[in-house]
C-alpha cells in the first residue's frame, strides 16, 4: 500500500497542508508514516483522545524517542541535547508536571498580567509609528516579530538589544521539528543555541539573586509552592521554555491572524466597526492557522488505540491543525468566521498540558490587533507573495508584506 504521506513536506504541502490533512483525515483519521516514523491522528476525536490521555500518551522521553532512531555515533553526540531540553514544564508528566506548574502559575499574578498590558499597548504604538513613516513594508519584520520579542524581554528584565541573539537561538530550537533537515543536523544546530541560551540566562539567574528586580526571572526565583522551588535546571528550562514559546508562538499568530484578516476584508471591517467582535476574530485565527501544528508524544505502553495497534516507545502526532478542521466539529470548516461558535479549537492542546501561556498569549494579540485596526485601518495585502517556512512543527509565515492605502 502506497505512504498516504509521501507528498508530505513538499513545498505544496508547506503553502497549504490542510487538503492533505483532509485527505487523510478521510481515509485514515489514525495513520502510521512511514515517511515521518510516526503515528498521525487527523480528526478531532483521535486527536482530543490523546491529548488529554497523559497517563498513554507521554510528554516525557520525547526526545530520547526521537534520538533514538539515529545511528549509534549520532545519538551520542545529541544526548546532551536531551539531557538539556528534554527536562521541564513540556518534557514531563503528572505528578512532575503537575509541581511544577503549580510553581509557575503563582508567578503570573494580577500585577504581571496588568503590566504586561500596559507594556504591550505602548510598544504596539511606538511599532506602528515606524511602520506610518513607510508606505509598504514586511509585516513581520516591523511589527509581528519584534513585538513579542520586545514584550518578552521586558517582562524578563533582559536588553532590547539582545533580540537579534534571542531571535537566533529560538529559531534553531524550534527549527529541532520543523523536519526541514535530517535530524542530526537541526540536532546540532539546537544544541549550540541551548548551551548559549544556558550560559545567558545562569548569568541573568544569578544577577537577580544577589539584586532582585520587578522581572519575571526574578519571580520564578521566589515561586514556591509549600517551601517546594524550581531546581536550577527546571528555572533554566522554565526560561528558555517562556523565551521561545513566547515570542515564536505569538509572532505566527499575529502575522497568520492579519493575513487572514486581509483575505477576509468584509469581516476585517466588521471587527473595525465592532471591536466587541474581536475575541472571536483571534479564536478563529487560532482555529484556522495554529501557531503549533501538531503536538508530538510518546506513547507509553503496547496499545490498542482508534482501531489499530500501537508500541511503546513509537511517537505519535496529534495533529491539531487537522483536528481544527474537522468537519464532524466545526461546520464549514475551511470558511473564516469571526463569530463561530461554539469553537472548540486544540491551537493551545488540551488536558493537564493545556497551555500555560494561552492567556498571555490572547491578551497579546488582542492589544496588539485592537491597535493596528483603530490606527491602520486600510492596510492591505501589497503582493501576492504568500511563503510559508518549510517547518513541520511550526506554521510560521516568511514574509508578509502588506500597505497602507
Amino acid at each position: 500500500m502506497s505512504d498516504l504521506t509521501k507528498s508530505w513536506l513538499t513545498q505544496d504541502f508547506f503553502h497549504n497542508p490542510h487538503p492533505y490533512f483532509a485527505e487523510l483525515r478521510a481515509e485514515a483519521p489514525l495513520y502510521w508514516s512511514d515517511k515521518l516514523n510516526m503515528w498521525i491522528t487527523t480528526n478531532h476525536a483521535l486527536t482530543l483522545d490523546a491529548l488529554r490521555d497523559h497517563t498513554r500518551f507521554s510528554n516525557s522521553g520525547r526526545m530520547e524517542a526521537e534520538i533514538a532512531t539515529l545511528p549509534l555515533e549520532e545519538r551520542q553526540v545529541l544526548t546532551k541535547l536531551a539531557e538539556d531540553l528534554g527536562v521541564g514544564l513540556i518534557h514531563s508528566d503528572p505528578p512532575d508536571h503537575t509541581r511544577m506548574r503549580r510553581i509557575v502559575g503563582k508567578t503570573f499574578t494580577p500585577r504581571v498580567i496588568e503590566a504586561l498590558r500596559e507594556r504591550t499597548a505602548g510598544l504596539a504604538d511606538g511599532l506602528i509609528d515606524k511602520m506610518l513613516e513607510h508606505k509598504e513594508f514586511d509585516f513581520i519584520e516591523a511589527f509581528a516579530f519584534p513585538l513579542p520579542v520586545l514584550v518578552i524581554s521586558d517582562l524578563f528584565g533582559v536588553p532590547r538589544e539582545d533580540a537579534e541573539r534571542i531571535k537566533v537561538w529560538s529559531e534553531a530550537i524550534t527549527d529541532l521539528g520543523s523536519r526541514r533537515l535530517p535530524l542530526y543536523e537541526l540536532g546540532i544546530n539546537a544544541l549550540k543555541a541551548t548551551a548559549e541560551l544556558k550560559e545567558y540566562f545562569l548569568v541573568i539567574l544569578e544577577a537577580r539573586r544577589i539584586e532582585p528586580r520587578e522581572d519575571l526571572i526574578t519571580l520564578l526565583l521566589q515561586a514556591e509552592d509549600g517551601g517546594d522551588q524550581l531546581s536550577r535546571s527546571e528555572l533554566i528550562g522554565m526560561a528558555i521554555l517562556i523565551l521561545v514559546a513566547g515570542h515564536e508562538t505569538t509572532t505566527s499568530l499575529l502575522s497568520n491572524g492579519l493575513l487572514l484578516l486581509m483575505q477576509n476584508p468584509e469581516q476585517m471591517k466588521q471587527v473595525q466597526a465592532d471591536p466587541s467582535l474581536l475575541p472571536g476574530a483571534i479564536e478563529e485565527m487560532l482555529r484556522m492557522e495554529p501557531s503549533f501544528p501538531r503536538t508530538p508524544r510518546r506513547i507509553k505502553e503496547d496499545m490498542e488505540f482508534g482501531g489499530c495497534q500501537l508500541r511503546k516507545d513509537q511517537m505519535l502526532s496529534a495533529m491539531n491543525a487537522a483536528a481544527n478542521r474537522d468537519p464532524e466539529v466545526f461546520p464549514e470548516p475551511d470558511q473564516f468566521n469571526i463569530r463561530r461558535s461554539p469553537n472548540k479549537h486544540l491551537a493551545f492542546g488540551h488536558g493537564v498540558h493545556h497551555c500555560l501561556g494561552a492567556p498571555l498569549a490572547r491578551l497579546e494579540a488582542s492589544l496588539a490587533f485592537s491597535t493596528l485596526l483603530r490606527r491602520l485601518p486600510n492596510l492591505r495585502l501589497a503582493d501576492d507573495d504568500i511563503c510559508y517556512k518549510p517547518d513541520f512543527s511550526t506554521r510560521r509565515l516568511e514574509r508578509l508584506n502588506v500597505k497602507i492605502s
